[in-house]
């Protein structure tokens, strides 16, 4: 288990290291989407970092948004 938490810690620091140290990634701050990221989604069909990534779907293929829960909606947990 040490060495599972030594890795993830370790790949942590390494993805950190790849932004840049005064901004951090621009999708995240911590936990919670960033402002661009929540406008990226607002606004952008499909975001991708390559178009060769849709290379994988057919011509036919729907994308849908993926769906977020509204503020006033609860989040429960079942027992």
């Amino acid at each position: 288990m040490n060495s599972w938490l030594s890795e993830r810690e370790k790949l942590r620091n390494d993805l950190k290291s790849m932004f840049n140290p005064r901004f951090g990634s621009v999708f995240r701050t911590h936990q919670n989407p960033s402002y661009f990221s929540r406008r990226l989604s607002r606004f952008a069909d499909i975001y991708t970092s390559s178009i060769d990534n849709l290379l994988r779907y057919s011509l036919k293929h729907t994308f849908y948004p993926r769906r977020a829960a509204l503020p006033h909606e609860m989040f429960v947990t079942q027992k």
